[in-house]
């Protein structure tokens, strides 16, 4: 099969260019993105050496300013968070290799340290014989072992020993005085005793073959236990003991040195540190989102979202009927502003309409322009190298046929009426308007009860256009609807989403069963490698054991990565109405998944096989090779290492450009291969609360953790900013409220990292007696107490009450972003065009119809040269990933659009999304385009 010509693999990447994240200028209104030098006026973001501060620049939307924020401000704080915890991490490994001494010396002087009963010592040796008697006769011979006679008289009773003379005997004048002696040494213990002391041994069942705990899971807290002697296990499971402890697997050693002594201050500290954070966070989210609303001025900025109207009415006046659109107007214009609003000071007013068919329709439109464009340039390529041409007639009469019933199917929609979906668009001449409204139509708890008490509250108002009362809130991006998505009601979203639930629940399922059968099969061996007769043996099964513990998280990660895909197509079925709202769904759901399965499960797996066995919820079990703590790290380290990986490489789309490409013969076809994956940012939110899940989560366990994530967050943001130089597509204009939902997620987590700090600090804990009593460290439970305390204060304190930690609100507020500009007024001053709010539905007219949905849908994935009008020379100055452009062609034609589009159109709405700009003097919107 012949390749692709080179001309065309070029022009798909400026097609992908185009479509990216990229700064683009423009000179005229004629000519687009031409340079009158010839210069390069097409850049992408140069991910090495700029700031991601400005992306802005670039055309990215506010929610990646803040997630790319997130990952260095976060990284810098669990940076802190490790140097607050070195003091206990050392504390740990101190008590690890105390421990491990203590399981040393175990092999060779047991006895000594449990305290086995000593051998008897020997009797001491008799007196000595008195003198023997006179001469008696003899007593007649009897045979052994025979009792002695009857009436026997008892032997004689020695005489007594004199009692010793005082007198000494005088010492010899010549011979010298001896030296007194020295007083007796006290016994010096062996090294073994002085351990027993220590370790806590004595008097327990302690097992003697243990092994050490590895260096890099030394610094874990452990437990205040040891292995008992009434089972061999290693790694307990289910299969080990019994449900009412009567096989014990642990022995509680109270008076070991090996048991954690110290305070748990630094926890306290830590939750501190992060509660500040995330009020951090809340000040980041409203300041970015105000510098963000000023800065870019959109539709959006002039625009009331209004919702409750009638649904399934006639959207435009038929017959001399009005139509809800004209009856919506109506009510506004008898609303109480202040001073009364004019007709001419409503721009333009959009109400949704039902045109989800219209949408399939158009996309199997595209679909057949690709076939049909790639089907005629392969016959082309066969006549140019003289080969016999293939058969396409019937290829060609499918296409043609499937062609004709969408034109036929569109043009009945074309003259149907088109029916409302309850929801509309609402855009005013000046800013103030659009506030004033969203102050008269609320509908807020306080303002009802303000109403109800007669203490100064508006009468709810009431439309002719809406069968209730209506609602009224700050508008989302023209760009950031789903249009075809507002016909469908809240049953059907509720349905979808009890699918995307119940699958979701059955793959979590699913992956709790894989991690149980590993444990059980991680725990055979362990327990089968000390029953091998040769060392190499037993290494063997014990490494195999080891092993499962990365199988183990590799199972995780698979059963992630089929979360991710799963619910991202039900999330798109569950039919919400922007974007803003898909990515946020898409992060709830996601999020709460990645947590549980990567974990919470692990987590809840390991509990409640200890409860089981020693009725608590942790054992030392955990910190052991190829426990908890070894496996978690695992998680840690290839979580990151392959969701970053994918995204620096995304193999699918390599393979598409580099392979798949050079196989197709038109232009469209190589474009479509050229796309660019789009950027789920609910997505990339999700992963890096699963990221930060793992370090909170485990951090009470092994204090490292809190380094390891540190570097997964720093690799996260460097990996992030290369795809979206490189890779992404420009998302839409999505807003702040993604930064919202992760820190209500991690003010949640927290809760879960002290309850988990408070367990893992009771098992590691000294007590007395064989029973765990929390008030005897009362050391390690106050700061654990004033960290539950600082957790209440953060939850419950009202602090979006704070003026400058309140959520922003584009239509709250005495300041206007606009400047008092009119909507009107914006092209002629600014020099861009402004978006407008247009449903694509077919019975629109000319300007919004059939054939106008029909151009758009065949200009997707057309030559550049097509869709974006004329191009720079970039033989002078080449873009900063090396993008050769095409020379300069002719201007365009006076019918030509003023500038063509930047981005592949979009069949949620109908304007081009390159017409949105706004912002500075020189700067239009978030897609990039700037005036040269």
């Amino acid at each position: 099969m012949s390749s692709s010509p080179p001309g065309k693999l070029a022009e798909a990447r400026r097609s992908n260019l185009m479509a990216r994240c990229a700064r683009k200028r423009i000179v005229n209104q004629q000519t687009a993105f031409v340079s009158p030098h010839g210069h390069n006026l097409v850049l992408s973001f140069p991910s090495l050496f700029d700031s991601y501060l400005n992306f802005y620049d670039y055309g990215c939307p506010i929610a990646v300013h803040l997630f790319l924020s997130f990952q260095i401000e976060c990284g810098l704080l669990f940076l802190l968070m490790f140097v607050l915890s070195i003091y206990a991490m050392v504390d740990n490994a101190d008590r690890t290799d105390k421990r491990n001494q203590c399981r040393a010396a175990l092999q060779t002087s047991y006895d000594e340290l449990v305290g086995a009963p000593p051998s008897p010592p020997s009797p001491p040796l008799p007196p000595a014989a008195p003198p023997a008697p006179p001469l008696s006769p003899a007593p007649p011979l009897t045979p052994p072992h025979s009792p002695p006679p009857p009436h026997s008289p008892p032997p004689p009773s020695p005489p007594p020993s004199p009692p010793p003379s005082p007198y000494r005997p005088p010492a010899s004048p010549c011979a010298p005085p001896s030296p007194p002696s020295p007083p007796a040494a006290p016994p010096q213990p062996s090294a073994a005793a002085a351990l027993a002391a220590s370790c806590g041994y004595t008097g327990r069942p302690v097992r003697q073959n243990l092994t050490a705990i590895p260096l890099w899971i030394g610094f874990s807290l452990g437990a205040c236990e040891e292995y008992s002697n009434s089972s061999d296990v290693l790694l307990p499971s289910f299969a080990h003991g019994s449900s009412d402890n009567s096989i014990k697997v642990f022995v509680p050693t109270p008076t070991a040195n090996f048991c954690a002594k110290d305070s748990s201050v630094s926890s306290a500290v830590n939750a501190l540190v992060f509660f500040l954070f995330l009020v951090r966070l809340r000040r980041l989210q409203r300041s970015a989102a105000k510098r963000n609303d000023a800065a870019l001025w959109t539709a959006a900025d002039y625009a009331v979202y209004v919702t409750g109207l009638h649904k399934g009415v006639y959207a435009d006046d038929i017959e001399g009927q009005p139509g809800l659109e004209s009856r919506l107007r109506k009510d506004i214009l008898r609303m109480p502003f202040e001073p009364p609003l004019q007709p001419d000071e409503i721009n333009h007013i959009e109400v949704g309409r039902a045109c989800s068919r219209e949408a399939e329709l158009l996309r199997q439109l595209q679909k057949l322009q690709v076939e049909e464009e790639e089907l005629r340039e392969a016959k082309k390529a066969q006549r140019s190298r003289r080969g016999a041409p293939k058969d396409t007639l019937s290829a060609e009469r499918r296409i043609t046929l499937a062609r004709e019933q969408v034109d036929a199917e569109l043009d009945a929609l074309s003259r149907k009426p088109n029916l409302s979906t309850g929801h509309a668009f609402v855009v005013f001449e000046e800013e103030r308007r659009a506030r004033e409204m969203c102050r008269l139509v609320d509908r807020s708890a306080l303002q009802a009860l303000r109403y109800a008490m007669w203490l100064g509250g508006r009468k709810p108002l009431r439309f002719d256009s809406a069968p209730a009362a209506v609602r009224a809130g700050s508008a989302p991006e023209p760009d950031d609807v789903f249009w075809a998505n507002l016909e469908l009601d809240l049953a059907y979203q509720r349905t979808a989403q009890c699918r995307t639930f119940t699958l979701t629940t059955l793959l979590l399922c699913l992956g709790t069963a894989a991690l149980v059968g590993f444990k059980l099969l991680q725990s055979y061996l362990r327990d089968l490698a000390p029953s091998y007769e040769w060392a190499a043996a037993k290494d063997f099964g014990r490494a195999w054991a080891a092993g499962l513990s990365v199988l183990a998280s590799l199972v995780t990660i698979a059963v992630n990565f089929l979360l991710k895909n799963i619910i991202v197509r039900l999330t798109k079925r569950e039919g919400h109405d922007t974007q803003t709202e898909y990515e946020r769904s898409l992060f709830t759901k996601l999020s709460m998944a990645y947590v549980l399965n990567t974990t919470v499960i692990p987590l809840l797996v390991g509990m409640v096989t200890s409860f089981y066995l020693m009725g608590n919820p942790v054992d030392q079990s955990w910190y052991e090779s190829g426990g908890v703590i070894n496996q978690a790290v695992v998680l840690m380290v290839s979580s990151f290492a392959v969701t970053e990986a994918l995204k620096l490489l995304p193999v699918g789309h390599l393979i598409n450009r580099y392979c798949k490409a050079r196989l197709v013969h038109s232009q469209r076809k190589a474009n479509l291969l050229w796309e660019p994956p789009d950027m789920l940012l609910g997505e990339l939110y999700a992963a890096t609360v699963k990221t930060a899940s793992l370090c909170l989560l485990y951090a009470p366990l092994y204090p490292p953790a809190y380094l390891i994530t540190a570097v997964a967050l720093f690799v996260t943001f460097f990996s992030t900013k290369v795809a979206v130089c490189y890779w992404y597509k420009r998302p839409p204009a999505i807003n702040e409220d993604m930064m919202e939902r992760l820190r209500a997620t991690l003010a949640t987590i927290m809760l879960l990292h002290l309850l988990i700090a408070a367990m893992v600090q009771r098992a590691a804990s000294p007590y007395e007696g064989d029973e765990r009593d929390w008030l005897v460290n009362r050391y390690a439970t106050a700061p654990l107490l004033l960290s539950f305390v600082l957790w209440a204060l953060y939850y419950f304190a009202p602090l979006g009450r704070l003026p400058f930690l309140k959520d922003y609100d584009t239509l709250d507020g005495s300041s206007l972003d606009t400047g008092g500009l009119k909507y009107s007024d914006v092209e002629r001053t600014k020099d861009y065009e402004i978006e407008r709010y247009v449903c694509p539905a077919a019975g629109r007219g000319a300007a919004h119809g059939k054939q106008a949905l029909k151009e758009r849908a065949l200009g997707m994935h057309a030559p550049v040269a097509l869709s974006v009008g004329t191009l720079p020379n970039l033989a002078a100055a080449p873009p900063a990933d090396g993008v050769e452009m095409a020379p300069p062609q002719r201007a365009a034609d006076a019918g030509d659009p003023p500038f063509a589009p930047n981005y592949y159109p979009d069949l949620r709405d109908n304007e081009p999304s390159e017409s949105r700009c706004s912002g500075g003097q020189d700067r239009c919107a978030t897609s990039g385009i700037y005036r040269a």
